[in-house]
């Protein structure tokens, strides 16, 4: 939760739009919108003032945040499951939110289509599983589109790296990094030892 608390404030600094989605977006969720999750796990910052400080540093800056607005819900974290669609209102109690809805796809894809530069870090669903991958298979096809049309985009390793390289995208997308955690720490705004070495051996002559 730290790290992509950090990783927004600072994206905040460059970014004109930023998409808050997957289990990231459930905080935001619950402490703006009042929604009950039923028992989705909703990883709430220790200080909980944090959120707000995030919307508020949006604001000041004109950072426009997008959250879901409907999801893909079952009672059990199974390929199986039987899946309900929830849209903007309380999860059913004994219902998990697993992905994001066929709304939130559509608002996320006017999103990622305005962008000239994208850096996507994290799937918005369990897309190993087929009942739960329309969303970050839908967000995949987004930034595939603009990458065809001019934007640049990177993809920030881990899960997603594993989404794009398992569709086939990975030679449709500008960048993949293979370094999850390091890619991250570096949009934290963190220095990396490499990367510092690096920049330090341009200076010798």
């Amino acid at each position: 939760m730290t790290d992509k608390i950090d990783l927004i404030l600072n994206m905040l600094n460059v970014a004109d739009e930023i998409i808050i989605g997957g289990g990231m977006s459930n905080p935001f969720l619950r402490q703006f919108y009042g929604f009950k999750l039923g028992c989705t796990q909703v990883d709430m910052p220790a200080d909980p003032s944090t959120l707000q400080s995030i919307m508020d540093k949006a604001k000041e800056r004109g950072v426009k945040i997008h959250l879901p607005v409907d999801g893909v819900c079952a009672q059990a974290y199974s390929p199986t499951a039987p899946t309900i669609i929830v849209e903007n209102k309380d999860v059913p109690e004994e219902w998990e939110i697993f992905d994001k809805g066929p709304k939130t796809v559509e608002e996320f894809d006017k999103v990622v289509q305005r962008a000239n530069s994208i850096f996507w870090n994290g799937p918005i669903g369990v897309f190993e599983f087929p009942n739960f991958k329309n969303g970050s298979e839908g967000l995949l096809r987004s930034v595939v589109k603009r990458t065809k049309e001019g934007a640049v985009s990177i993809i920030g390793g881990g899960d997603t790296a594993s989404l794009v390289i398992s569709r086939g995208a990975e030679k449709e997308v500008t960048y993949v990094s293979t370094g999850g955690g390091a890619t991250l720490e570096f949009m934290q705004g963190l220095k990396l030892p490499g990367v510092e070495s690096l920049s330090d051996a341009t200076d010798i002559k």
